[in-house]
């Protein structure tokens, strides 16, 4: 909003009476300026200039620690949440606390001098033992230095005693009047305070770090002292002017694409104090995609400088330069340096206990330095303040910036921040609703938007719904088990066996991906047993948690999770599609290109960022297809099966899986030249034995259906008849169809009905022996009332009556039981139907869509009992022997 815009909504807000809006903004404003005057001299109660600012830090009579080292000048907006710090986090912060402590320096100097005399080979090892070890030694010899009586002050024993892993983490931060928020909190807003930038020096050269927090921190000291610090993501200026520019013009551009320490390593440092935090915020390069230039915000929120009405000759009246860091100078004149190590940030600015200390020599930065670091950076000159006249004032340029900024929600190349658990909740509550269609390509794998969300679903009935977890290969669970998986899908997704390869392969990896994120959250190797064994995810069971730790406790297990880490670091080729499958990519690609893509095309896709930067391990691959698609241009024209211009430079396809296709088929499923494997050939027999089964129990669903239509046409003729005959009330014609034959035939089609499902019945369960065993373990485990699982036939409540309308299977009789939300009662049964006479037939209690018997076919329903009889011993009543 512009400054003209906020001062005429404020005149307007003045008008009481329409009719004369000059007179009623004049009156307002001016009653609005003498209760201004008047409340200056009001003493006791709170008013515009005696309340408390809203980014207030601190007050000082407020802080809860009296230790120099742990007063934090800052304050939390808001609550926060509690959490438990995996094991590197927590050492990072922890080092970078205790490297940043002015008065640690003599213990480092001392353990540097002990490792130098162990024979190091060099002085890089000597610094990167230190890094590593230092907060063990330091704990050690603190203790061992008051045990024997050496007088060590309170904060070096709090320091020593090192920080609780359980730490609270916030949203929101105010420190020195700036407001930080992480990125999440960011997203979605006009406004950035994510953005920070911190001076440091790494060999005595003086280097700027820019970043995004990602998590603020808040160490708790037993309980004695807390640390905040900001978890950020920086910006890799290791090489000078390759992601951190400045152009001739004095503008720092940074690249948020190429990030270094990003905290996954143990060595790596995210985090900084909130202290040393200088905010900036960075406005996207429009002709320069991934790139954006940074701004330094100069001015806290509600401070304003008297200089200029002490100093009328000045012009500038905000100049709040000592109550902040300056990047121009990297230093802060109220903030002493820190202890200056090997190591980037270490150096950097921090808390001390006496504010007026004099800065280290070793961190002064001289005339020369300081010229070369005011030209790196745009300083956004706000001079947002009151004027003389009571008017707000901002300048072009600060507007102009700002307006920019307010196009953008976040910084491009930066990933989400991780969403919550995936319940899947809007599919589980489809009950007894018409199932959802998933799109499916010609090798059987989900192509379309539903595919996604299919594989969503997928994985959470691993992690939702009981799936068994105490085993250290999917081979081992029960078969039962993981067919009830598909069988459950089904009730909510309109599948079919085409996509059941594909379907096990997917719920494979998400019973993988479910532990491994298990052992990643919850499992610490730190932790004694009892407290590994008490921590555990609600989603998993007790007993199989406590299976999953011994197992990790295993030195199998140990020597598997290395190899396994080693042989995920070699995998450097990750896919930037998010959660779009390469059957997806594929799909989309084709309605764009309006013809089938190449695997080096779907790669390239796949792997390239949305910035239009290839992804870091890929260049080389990306770069090579295209070289070779310029030399081979023969290649583009052929398929996989001929050996395409992918394989030309990838390479043979390995086992069971296929680049750029995707979960699902196989190298010789797809034929493939020299992928071709030969089963045995007692799996071939059995897998043609199975193709032939399916391939009759199609033919015989295919002879039912068209007898129901043919009972359906003939139930016709039979009606047209018996009302033909009524209203004549004579004898039939030669050659037309008399009420007895017509009730035979029907009769005939009914049995031959209930021959043809006992054949489908026998078919599937004489060569289909694990479906046959699936069935008995789920009808031992049932409780099935009697009389249950019987074929019935259902009739007509209305005119004509006793006319058989719909066949199904009896379910239950019990009162109690629920269908369509709604108790049985003593009247009904439960039946599913699965053959329907009449379609049209009302429903005597419907519910949501099922309305009428075409609705109901498949699904459960409530019908009298008195309008039912078995199928098997039931003659078709209401069709009477007719007399001549």
């Amino acid at each position: 909003m512009w400054a003209v815009e906020r001062i005429l909504g404020k005149c307007k807000g003045y008008v009481r009476t329409r009719s004369h809006p000059e007179g009623s903004i004049a009156e307002g404003y001016l009653f609005d300026e003498c209760l201004t005057f008047c409340s200056r001299y009001l003493k006791g109660c709170e008013t515009r200039f005696t309340r408390q600012a809203r980014n207030v830090d601190v007050v000082e009579n407020e802080m809860s620690n009296t230790i120099p080292y742990f007063c934090s000048k800052g304050r939390a907006l808001g609550s926060g949440s509690v959490v438990s710090l995996d094991h590197i986090s927590w050492l990072q912060a922890h080092r970078y606390v205790l490297f940043n402590h002015n008065k640690i320096e003599p213990y480092a100097n001392k353990h540097l001098e002990h490792l130098s005399s162990i024979g190091l080979p060099n002085q890089k090892a000597i610094d990167n033992m230190h890094h590593e070890e230092f907060h063990e030694w330091f704990r050690e010899h603190v203790l061992a230095l008051v045990e024997r009586g050496v007088e060590v002050s309170e904060e070096i024993q709090i320091l020593a005693q090192e920080p609780l892993k359980i730490a609270r983490k916030y949203n929101s931060y105010t420190i020195k009047g700036f407001n930080f928020h992480t990125h999440s909190n960011d997203e979605g807003r006009p406004i950035q305070n994510s953005g920070v930038a911190i001076a440091a020096e790494n060999l005595g050269r003086t280097k700027i770090y820019y970043g995004i927090i990602r998590e603020i921190v808040e160490l708790d000291y037993r309980h004695k002292g807390n640390m905040v610090l900001f978890r950020c993501d920086w910006v890799d200026n290791r090489v000078q002017d390759k992601w951190v520019k400045t152009d001739k013009f004095g503008v720092t551009t940074v690249n948020f694409n190429h990030l270094f320490s990003s905290g996954d390593k143990l060595s790596d440092e995210p985090f900084i104090l909130a202290s040393q935090a200088t905010q900036v915020y960075y406005v996207p390069e429009a002709n320069d995609k991934g790139w954006c230039a940074v701004v330094q915000n100069k001015k806290p929120h509600d401070t304003y400088s008297m200089t200029a009405l002490d100093d009328e000759n000045k012009d500038d009246g905000h100049d709040n330069e000592g109550l902040l860091v300056d990047l121009h100078t990297g230093v802060d004149p109220n903030i002493d340096y820190a202890f200056v190590s090997h190591r980037k940030k270490q150096n950097t600015v921090s808390q001390t206990e006496a504010p007026t200390r004099q800065l280290r020599s070793s961190s002064r930065l001289n005339a020369d330095t300081q010229t070369e670091l005011e030209s790196t950076h745009v300083q956004l000159d706000e001079s947002e303040g009151m004027h003389e006249s009571g008017l707000l004032t901002l300048h072009t340029n600060d507007l102009a910036l700002l307006r920019t900024w307010s196009m953008f929600f976040g910084v491009p190349g930066q990933e989400r921040e991780v969403r919550k658990i995936t319940t899947m909740k809007s599919i589980w509550g489809r009950q007894n609703k018409p199932r959802l269609k998933v799109e499916i390509n010609e090798i059987g794998q989900p192509c379309g938007k539903s595919g996604t969300r299919f594989a969503n679903f997928i994985g959470t009935q691993i992690r939702t719904k009981g799936f068994p977890l105490a085993f250290d290969d999917l081979k081992k669970i029960d078969l039962p088990l993981k067919l009830g998986l598909w069988t459950d899908a089904k009730l909510f997704w309109d599948i079919d066996q085409g996509i059941f390869e594909w379907y096990m392969k997917t719920a494979q990896t998400k019973w993988k991906e479910f532990k491994a994120d298990l052992k990643k959250d919850w499992y610490d190797e730190s932790m004694d047993y009892h407290e590994l064994i008490s921590s555990c995810d609600d989603r998993v069971h007790p007993d199989q948690w406590k299976w999953l730790v011994d197992h990790w406790l295993t030195p199998e297990a140990k020597a598997r999770s290395i190899r396994g880490k080693s042989n995920r670091a070699k995998h450097t080729q990750n896919h930037t599609a998010g959660s779009k499958s390469f059957a997806r990519v594929d799909t989309e690609m084709t309605e764009e290109l309006k013809r089938r893509p190449r695997r080096d095309e779907i790669f390239i896709r796949t792997h390239t960022h949305k910035s239009g930067v290839p992804q870091k391990g890929s260049v080389a691959t990306i770069a090579k297809l295209q070289e070779e698609a310029g030399k081979h241009p023969e290649l583009l024209e052929k398929i996989m099966k001929e050996g395409d211009l992918f394989a030309h430079v990838c390479g043979k396809e390995k086992n069971g899986y296929v680049r750029g296709v995707g979960l699902g088929p196989t190298p010789s499923d797809l034929e493939l030249s020299g992928t071709r494997k030969y089963n045995s050939t007692k799996l071939q027999m059995k897998m043609e034995a199975r193709r032939a089964s399916d391939r009759r129990a199609e033919q015989m669903q295919q002879q039912m259906n068209d007898m129901q239509l043919q009972m359906a046409e003939m139930r016709q003729m039979f009606l047209s008849s018996q009302k033909q005959q009524e209203e004549n009330n004579s004898t039939p014609r030669h050659g037309s169809h008399t009420p007895q034959q017509v009730k035979l035939h029907v009769k005939g089609l009914l049995e031959d009905e209930a021959e043809s499902n006992a054949s489908i019945q026998a078919v599937s369960r004489d060569e289909d022996p694990l479906s046959r065993r699936r069935n008995a373990n789920v009808e031992k485990q049932q409780n099935i009332p009697q009389g249950a699982g019987r074929d019935v036939v259902v009739y007509s409540m209305t005119r004509p009556f006793n006319v058989p309308i719909a066949k199904g299977t009896l379910q239950t009789t019990d009162p109690k039981a629920m269908v369509g939300g709604e108790p049985l009662g003593h009247q009904c049964a439960e039946i599913v139907i699965h053959s329907v006479f009449k379609r049209d037939t009302q429903l005597s209690r419907p519910y949501g869509d099922v309305v009428t018997l075409g609705d109901a076919r498949g699904k459960s329903i409530a019908w009298p009992t008195a309008m039912m009889k078995a199928g098997k011993s039931t003659n078709v009543p209401g069709i009477t022997k007719h007399h001549r």
